[in-house]
């Protein structure tokens, strides 16, 4: 699993700067178009929100895959390793629990969102929370490997932090 969760990460991480370089290419392009040219395109600011949506989304798992989201730890790191490693063993579940009715949110909204395209590039609506399925479905992969880890795995891997 642990393999399949590296590889997963590679993949994101080539992805998001990929999509980041899209981004700055894209707007770079419309800034010379628009100030340069005066001919703006009708396109670029929607596909620079479109992948910045997935840039967020997946980006956010990133961050996630590498503990670096925003914690407060005053209260935790007063607790006993005992208590720690059950509260965290809690929080973990929490977040899975979540994680899958948001998957599962994701995959309800579809067919409303196929309905619907975006105005300038005509791309179907679903494709805008998209990235929240699949940043859903690798969160949770890494939670229940955590959990896992926590149940079964070595005593070390307890004390990953909150």
């Amino acid at each position: 699993m642990r393999s399949l969760l590296s590889v997963l990460k590679r993949i994101e991480t080539v992805f998001c700067g990929l999509i980041m370089a899209a981004i700055v290419l894209v707007t770079f392009m419309q800034v010379i178009l628009r100030y340069g040219f005066r001919s703006p395109t009708t396109w670029a600011e929607e596909l620079v929100v479109f992948l910045f949506i997935w840039l967020s989304f997946i980006g956010s798992d990133l961050v996630f895959k590498d503990n670096r989201h925003i914690a407060i730890d005053t209260f935790y790191e007063h607790l006993k390793p005992r208590t720690k490693a059950i509260l965290r063993l809690l929080v973990d579940l929490v977040i899975l629990v979540f994680l899958i009715c948001l998957a599962w949110a994701t995959i309800k909204l579809q067919p409303v969102q196929a309905r619907h395209v975006s105005v300038a590039l005509r791309i179907p609506k679903r494709y805008y929370s998209l990235p929240c399925f699949f940043m859903s479905v690798s969160m949770a992969m890494s939670v229940a490997y955590d959990v896992w880890l926590n149940l079964f795995g070595s005593r070390n891997s307890v004390e990953g932090g909150a």
